[in-house]
Formats: C-alpha cells, structure tokens, sequence
C-alpha cells in the first residue's frame, strides 16, 4: 500500500482529502505543521507528499529545498491558491507537479495516481548481496526461501549503505552522513550501534553478516557463506 503524506493547515481540508485518500485505498498520515511534517518524514517512508505551498503564513518552498536536499526522489504535489505562470513555473522547480485551488478530487486523484506510478519504478531499484536483497520501499527478501522483510527507514538507510560498501570497512561517520545528511542532530555512536542491532535481529540467519569492527564502524561480510551461520 502507498504511503502519502498530506500537509495543510486548513483542518476542513486537511480531514476531507484524508477521507478521499483513505477511499482510494491510500495509508495517510496527516500534519497541519512544517515542524511536525518534518518529524514523520524523518521516521517513515513516503511514497508521495502532499502539501499546501504556504503553511500558517510559512513558504512551503523553503521546505522543500531543505527536503530535495536529503531525499530528492520523493515525488511532492503541491497545491496552492496562486495561480499564476510564474508561480507554478517556480513551484515545479522543486515539486513533481502542482494543482491550483480550488480543484475537483477527481483532479487531485488523477495526479496522485501519476505520480505514485513514477514512484513504484523507483521502488524496483535493488540494494543485493549473495544471500538478500533490499529494495528502496524497505523490503528485504531473502534469496533462498524467499522470506521477506521490512525495515524501517533508519534501518534501511543503514543496511543500504552497508550493501553498497560490502565487503568493505564503513565507518561509523560515513554512515552518519549517508543516512542523517546535513542536520545538526548527529547521532552517537552508540545509537548506530542499536539501529545495527536492530537490523541484525530483523535479518535473522544472517545476522552475523554484520560485524562490528571495534572504534571504526561496521563491514556487511558477504564473502564466506559460514558467516551467515
């Protein structure tokens, strides 16, 4: 199922596309503030954002300079009252797509479905090593039994900077910066060191794939199969 997440501070609004989306067969979570969009953003994974340019009297635009800076393939619908060439030519600098107000559902549905298929192929890009693979929506499927998996952003992050290094040392700070890009809540140590725990639980026989090398970071060792045991 398709995450979307909708941002508007009208709360009629807000309730109302909520109840289409829903209908649509859509999962959606909701805000009707910057700070708290952004505090979902950081814990999940969405496939599609939707949100009003101006947010209480704040430029939606700013936002999402901030967001295509850190995740540049989430697909954002930008919705707004300002209508014209220049405005939806600025919008469409950062945004997917734009939809004036006020506009029909059967619109806002036509893009939303659009956009989402722009980004199921984005989801069919695969993170693998010799025993699993890890897509970009999270699921991890092991390539034996077909046992599948899902990680939560954080975790996923994590394992797919491990996977494209594997076999190789990854240091506690190159993982920093591949999963908590340019913000000023750099985790310690030893929060990686729980998120690695975390994931060595979720990928069960092959837990001991990942291993810790001590004051450095980490190495993802798909060379010897007696690893995975």
């Amino acid at each position: 199922m398709f995450k979307i997440l909708v941002l508007e501070d009208d709360l009629i609004l807000l309730k109302t596309l909520k109840q289409v989306l829903i209908k649509s067969k859509y999962h959606v979570d909701l805000a009707h503030e910057l700070e708290r969009a952004g505090e979902l953003i950081d814990n999940n994974d969405y496939d599609l954002l939707i949100f009003d340019r101006f947010i209480n009297r704040e430029d939606g635009l700013d936002f999402l300079v901030g967001l295509r800076a850190e995740q540049s393939f989430v697909r954002v619908l930008l919705i707004s009252q300002k209508k014209l060439l220049v405005d939806r030519l600025m919008a469409l600098k950062l945004a997917d797509d734009f939809l004036a107000k006020p506009f029909v559902v059967k619109e806002l549905l036509l893009k939303v479905t659009n956009l989402l298929s722009r980004s199921k192929c984005r989801q069919e890009e695969r993170y693998i090593c010799p025993y699993f693979y890890l897509n970009d929506a999270g699921l991890l499927q092991d390539l034996e039994n077909a046992d599948c998996f899902y990680l939560p952003k954080k975790e996923r992050q994590i394992l797919e900077c491990l996977l494209i290094h594997q076999n190789q040392a990854v240091s506690y700070q190159t993982l920093i910066d591949y999963v908590w890009p340019r913000t000023d809540n750099i985790p310690q140590q030893r929060t990686l060191n729980v998120y690695v725990r975390r994931i060595r639980l979720k990928i069960g026989r092959f837990s001991g794939l990942v291993k810790t090398i001590r004051d450095y970071g980490f190495i993802l060792d798909c060379n010897k199969e007696e690893s995975a045991r």
